[in-house]
């Protein structure tokens, strides 16, 4: 009797351990698939990052500096002269953030137009400018005494 329950003993107990192996190898097998999902993933993000971001000519890049450059100047004209006008009728101060107000529209709607391209692109080819062209309008404008 006491042989039947030893035996009976081993046998449940090589039985645990075949399923602690079987149960090891199933976690090793789902890590590895895991492993490759992830890397699945990582690889599709990648492709989708590079399928949005598109590469521009320099031809591209020329045109798109031109039309925020020539904007940002002709914007910048007539708010000089709008804020001549402005500063005879209103206070001085009121000018300034009206000026700031066109200009960041005026980037929202270049930025619009040829795509964003990020805050150093638009200061040198829009913020600069116009704030430039600004004081030069506004400075022309007054001497002139219109």
């Amino acid at each position: 009797m006491e042989e039947m329950f030893i035996e009976k003993k081993e046998n449940e107990e090589a039985q645990v351990t075949q399923e602690a192996k079987e149960n090891k190898a199933q976690k090793q097998e789902v890590k590895k698939e895991v492993i490759e999902l992830k890397e699945i993933t990582e690889k599709i993000k990648k492709e989708k990052i590079k399928e949005v971001k598109k590469e521009t000519t320099p031809e591209e890049d020329l045109l798109h500096s031109r039309i925020s450059i020539l904007a940002h100047s002709i914007a910048a004209f007539v708010m000089g002269y709008v804020s001549l006008i402005m500063h005879k009728t209103m206070s001085g101060w009121i000018v300034v953030p009206i000026g700031f107000i066109v200009l960041i529209l005026l980037g929202f709607v270049v930025e619009w137009f040829v795509g964003k391209r990020g805050f150093k692109w638009w200061a040198a080819n829009g913020l600069f400018i116009y704030l430039f062209f600004w004081a030069v309008a506004w400075t022309v404008f007054f001497n002139l005494g219109f």
